[in-house]
């Protein structure tokens, strides 16, 4: 029997180089398709950040207004708190002097007492 010569396989054959040149056509399309868009959008996107920049840079100039309006609002409350202890501290000591001066009286005039009881 007479055998049969078997056909060499063949890799790239017509059909496969078919379908490789469609697809690199199709991603060559796409690429096409996206930078004829994408100037636009570029520009678009540029456009609006602008004006975003523009309305941030108005309010952190508003921002660091208020900020020095807040610190100098600050430095007037710490400068009365200051006060305030110094007050307190000075009315402590009054009052401690006072509580000294009434124990003394007290103490004389019970002494008092009872030196008018023993005449």
């Amino acid at each position: 029997m007479r055998r049969r010569q078997r056909r060499g396989v063949e890799i790239f054959n017509l059909s496969f180089l078919d379908v490789v040149s469609c697809g690199f056509g199709a991603i060559i399309l796409l690429l096409v398709i996206v930078k004829i868009a994408e100037p636009s959008v570029i520009d678009r996107l540029s456009i609006d950040l602008s004006g975003l920049v523009q309305r941030l840079e108005v309010e952190l100039r508003t921002l660091d207004g208020e900020q020095g309006v807040v610190e100098q609002e600050l430095g007037e409350r710490r400068a009365d708190l200051a006060a305030s202890k110094q007050r307190l501290a000075r009315l402590r000591g009054e009052v401690s002097a006072l509580r000294g001066r009434y124990q003394a009286t007290r103490h004389e005039a019970d002494v008092k007492q009872v030196i008018a009881d023993r005449l």
